[in-house]
């Protein structure tokens, strides 16, 4: 504390510190060898139709829609609003 005359970073240090002595105390005890054995395995789904690809290409179009008609609504509508306006976020 006296090189920074912070309290908080003078009790991070010392945390710091001892989570660290207990880290490396108890590490012995995570050093256990044995034989094993591993086997990988993929699962990989294969589409069967396109009623998936359907649903996702109409709930896109329909995002991408609403995206343009908001857009233009905001555009043609909105007459004095700035990039630097954040009075209007705040109620």
């Amino acid at each position: 504390m006296d090189d920074t005359n912070d309290p908080a970073l003078a009790l991070q240090a010392v945390l710091t510190t001892a989570l660290r002595m207990a880290y490396y105390d108890a590490m012995p005890y995570f050093d256990y060898k044995a034989e094993v054995t591993t086997r990988s395995a993929i699962q990989e789904q294969m589409p069967v139709g396109n009623m998936g690809l359907i649903i996702v290409l109409t709930v896109m179009l329909v995002h991408w829609v609403l995206v343009v008609v908001i857009s233009v609504v905001f555009i043609t509508m909105t007459q004095f609003s700035f990039l630097d306006d954040a009075w209007a976020a705040v109620r």
